[in-house]
């Protein structure tokens, strides 16, 4: 309760728009999360996507992209439809985090070399993180909204853990 003796707003449940076992995702307080689990299908590229265009509609703070530890590269079409994604989001400059799970050398090789990559290329704020704690609070960090981080990261894990559905 604040001093107005009004209650704080609750913070916007998750929304899960969709879970499989190759993909998961949904928004939270107008950020658009997604969980890339097992493989890239185009399809599925496709409908994140069109419901990132359906937040920026209404309210889009950003975007967490989560890739699980062994998910292979999209293959050329894939990341053809991604960056076809990328680029139609021409007005809305709102800060995106790339989250590459995984340990060892191969993880901590593709965030070096996605770095590199996103640092070279002119758009929206764009990083790559190990964990969702590190996406989380530098989104809040880029965003003007009254973004609550460790919320931020609750919802991430959520998704991550949303069972495939029908």
């Amino acid at each position: 309760m604040d001093i107005s003796g009004s209650q704080p707003e609750a913070p916007a449940p998750l929304e899960i728009v969709a879970a499989s076992t190759h993909c998961a995702y949904g928004s939270f307080a107008g950020v658009l999360l997604v969980n890339w689990r097992l493989e890239v299908m185009h399809a599925d590229v496709r409908a994140v996507v069109a419901y990132r265009n359906q937040l920026l509609k209404r309210s889009f703070a950003g975007a967490i992209h989560m890739a699980e530890p062994g998910l292979p590269l999209p293959d050329q079409e894939g990341r053809r439809l991604a960056r076809l994604g990328m680029e139609a989001r021409t007005v809305n400059r709102s800060a995106v985090a790339l989250v590459i799970f995984g340990t060892g050398f191969g993880a901590s090789a593709i965030r070096s070399l996605g770095t590199a990559i996103f640092s070279l290329r002119m758009g929206p704020p764009t990083r790559i993180c190990s964990t969702t704690q590190d996406a989380a609070h530098w989104l809040t960090e880029k965003t003007d909204a009254s973004l609550d981080a460790e919320s931020l990261v609750r919802a991430c894990e959520a998704l991550r853990k949303a069972a495939p559905r029908a």
